[in-house]
C-alpha cells in the first residue's frame, strides 16, 4: 500500500468515526449512564463558576449527607478541570466540552497508531486503529461521553508511546518524564490502569532497561495515593459510599451473571462481536508468533478476570469499566485480521475480505452504540430540571425527593441530596427529611407524578414548611 493511499484511508474511517461521535453533540448529557454524567459534567461546571480550587471538586450531588460543601473525591479531576477551563473561555456550552473529548479521542488515535508501529509494525497500527475508531464503547465513551476514561485512555496511550520512544533514545529523559507523568495522571483518574504496570515493566525487562526506570513506573501510583491522603482531612466528605461497585464476588461464580459480564457487557456492548471474534483469533495466533512484545499484550490479556475479582460490582453493572480494555481487545484483533488474511493467498479475495470486514466492524459499532446514545430522562423530567433551575436559586441547596436520581438538579446545577439509604443518602421517613436543615438544606423538592413520597407524607412537610412553588412540574416546600 502506497503512503498516499494508506493516509487517504487512515483519515477517511477517522472522520467516519468523528462523526458518528457527533451524534447528540448539543444535547444534554442524559444519554447512557446519565448519573454518572450530570456528576462529571456538574464538577466541571462548578470548577468554572463556583470554586476553582482543584483540590475541591464539587459536584451537585451531595453524598453523604455529612458532605454539606457537595466535596467530589473520587477519580482525581483533571478530565473535568479541564473542561470548566473551556468554559470559562467559551461559557457554559456542552457542544465545546464534546468537542475537547473529541480532540482527546484524536490525540488517543495518534498515539495509539504510533505506539503500534513502534512496537510491532504499521499494519498492526493500521488495523488496532481501525477497530479502536469502531469499537461500540469507543465510539459514545471515548469520544462523546462526558466520562473521565477518555482522559485516562488518553493519557495511557501518550504514556504508552512516549515510553516507545524514550527506549529508541535513551539519551533523553525528557520522553521518559511524560511517559511516567502521563502515567500518573492516567492512574489518578482511573486507578485500575494500574493493572497495566506489570506489562510496560515487562517491556523494560525486554529491552534491557535500567533497573532505576522500574522503579520510576512503579511510584506512578503515588499521584493517586496522595489524592486519597488529601481526602481524609475531609472526613465528612468520605466517598466509601462508592465502594459497593468492589461488592459482589460471588456473583462471579454464577453462570448466568458471568455470561452477561462476558458475552452482553464486555463483547457485545463495549467491544463489539466482530471485533471480539477477532481479538479471540489474534489470542490464539498471537501465543505461535516470535514477537517479544507479544507478551505484553497478553499479560495485558490475562489482567481481565483480574479486575473483574477487584471490581466485580463495577464490571457486571456498568459497561464502561471494561474501557480500559479496549486497547487490548484492538491490538488482539489486528493479529487476528492479519492472521486470517495470511491465509488467503488471492490478492483479489483479500481486497474483498478486507471490504467485508470494514463493513462488518463499522455496521456492528454504528448499530450497537446507538443503543448508548438514547435519551434515558423522559421529557417530564427534563421540564422537572428546568423548573427546579427557575424556581431555586444557585446558591441554595435542596433535598429532592427521588429515589437514586439526582439528574434533573444536576443538569440545572443545582446541589442538594436524594432519597436512598441513611447515611448516604436522606431516608424516606418525615424526621429525617426535616432533619436535613440542620445540613443546610434550604428547599424540598418534589417532581410531577412523583411516587417516592405520598401525598400524606407531604401534607405532613406542608405543616411545618413554607409551600414557595407549585407549578405544573414541581411542589417546593422551604425550611421555616
Amino acid at each position: 500500500m502506497n503512503k498516499k493511499l494508506k493516509t487517504v484511508l487512515i483519515v477517511s474511517f477517522l472522520i467516519l468515526g468523528i462523526l458518528m461521535r457527533l451524534q447528540n453533540i448539543n444535547g444534554l448529557p442524559i444519554d447512557a449512564h446519565p448519573m454518572r454524567q450530570t456528576d462529571t459534567e456538574s464538577v466541571a461546571y462548578n470548577f468554572a463558576f463556583k470554586n476553582a480550587n482543584i483540590l475541591l471538586p464539587q459536584a451537585s450531588l451531595i453524598r453523604p449527607i455529612s458532605n454539606t460543601d457537595g466535596y467530589f473525591f473520587l477519580e482525581f479531576p483533571v478530565y473535568q478541570y479541564a473542561i470548566s477551563l473551556i468554559y470559562r473561555v467559551f461559557g457554559w456550552n456542552l457542544s465545546a466540552g464534546r468537542i475537547f473529548n473529541l480532540l482527546l479521542f484524536i490525540g488517543t488515535c495518534f498515539f495509539l497508531y504510533k505506539f503500534i508501529k513502534l512496537i510491532f509494525n504499521e499494519k498492526n497500527a493500521i488495523w488496532t486503529l481501525f477497530l479502536f475508531t469502531f469499537a461500540p464503547g469507543s465510539i459514545f465513551f471515548l469520544g462523546h461521553a462526558f466520562h473521565p476514561d477518555v482522559f485516562a485512555i488518553f493519557t495511557f496511550t501518550l504514556s504508552l508511546y512516549t515510553l516507545v520512544k524514550w527506549t529508541k533514545n535513551n539519551k533523553s529523559l525528557r520522553f521518559l518524564t511524560f511517559s511516567t507523568c502521563a502515567l500518573a495522571i492516567s492512574i489518578a483518574t482511573r486507578p485500575f490502569i494500574a493493572l497495566f504496570i506489570p506489562g510496560i515493566l515487562l517491556f523494560l525487562y525486554l529491552k534491557k532497561i535500567r533497573r532505576w526506570v522500574f522503579a520510576v513506573y512503579l511510584f506512578t501510583p503515588l499521584l493517586y495515593g496522595f489524592w486519597r491522603i488529601w481526602q481524609t482531612h475531609f472526613p465528612q466528605a468520605d466517598s466509601s459510599w462508592e465502594n459497593w461497585v468492589l461488592d459482589g464476588r460471588n456473583q462471579l461464580f454464577q453462570l448466568q451473571v458471568l455470561k452477561n459480564l462476558i458475552f452482553k457487557n464486555v463483547i457485545g456492548e463495549v467491544m463489539g462481536k466482530f471485533t471480539a471474534l477477532f481479538a479471540g483469533v489474534g489470542a490464539i495466533s498471537i501465543c505461535f508468533c516470535r514477537e517479544k512484545n507479544k507478551w505484553i499484550i497478553f499479560y495485558w490479556l490475562l489482567t481481565l478476570p483480574i479486575y473483574w475479582f477487584l471490581v466485580p460490582n463495577g464490571n457486571i453493572i456498568h459497561q464502561y469499566y471494561a474501557n480500559i480494555y479496549i486497547i487490548t481487545f484492538c491490538i488482539l484483533g489486528s493479529f487476528g485480521i492479519l492472521t486470517l488474511l495470511k491465509v488467503i493467498k488471492n490478492k483479489k479475495i483479500s481486497i474483498i475480505f478486507i471490504v467485508i470486514i470494514a463493513l462488518l466492524v463499522i455496521y456492528n459499532g454504528y448499530r450497537t452504540s446507538s443503543y448508548f446514545f438514547l435519551s434515558r430522562v423522559s421529557p417530564e423530567h427534563q421540564l422537572i430540571a428546568k423548573a427546579i433551575g427557575k424556581c431555586i436559586p444557585y446558591d441554595k441547596k435542596i433535598v429532592y425527593l427521588a429515589i437514586n436520581n439526582s439528574i434533573p438538579m444536576s443538569l440545572v446545577h443545582r446541589q442538594g441530596w436524594v432519597m436512598g439509604y441513611w447515611p448516604t443518602d436522606v431516608d424516606t421517613s418525615i424526621e429525617r427529611i426535616l432533619s436535613m436543615k440542620k445540613y443546610g438544606a434550604s428547599y424540598i423538592v418534589s417532581g410531577k407524578d412523583n411516587t417516592d413520597i405520598s401525598m400524606i407524607e407531604w401534607g405532613e412537610l406542608k405543616k411545618t414548611m413554607l409551600e414557595v412553588c407549585n407549578s405544573p412540574f414541581i411542589r417546593v416546600l422551604q425550611f421555616k
